[in-house]
């Protein structure tokens, strides 16, 4: 499962010394070959920045979405896909980047 790999990948960095920080940020600017990241909670500096915002589905406000919706209805293949293993699925929208199939 995306969740379970996700949390495998935040372990491993961790034993790195990776710190997790949630705040507000409310400017990034570089200090000669230095980022520095301001919050509302104090100033954080470091020689790469990576910015992952998420995402949202795009939805198609269709009856039943709603409430089917982690019940059958899912947004994401890679996280949920082994849930629907050898079953019967439709996918709608997302231009190429909805379905790919990879071909031996």
């Amino acid at each position: 499962m995306g969740s379970e790999l996700a949390a495998k990948f935040e372990a491993h960095a961790r034993k790195f010394g990776l710190e997790i920080i949630s705040d507000m940020v409310e400017e990034i600017y570089q200090e000669g070959k230095i980022h520095v990241v301001r919050t509302a909670e104090g100033s954080y500096t470091g020689k790469t920045v990576i910015i992952a915002t998420g995402g949202s589905p795009n939805k198609l406000n269709v009856p039943g979405e709603v409430e089917f919706s982690g019940k059958g209805v899912s947004y994401c293949a890679i996280c949920d896909g082994a849930i629907f293993k050898n079953q019967v699925i439709v996918v709608v929208g997302g231009g190429d980047a909805a379905l790919k199939r990879e071909c031996s």
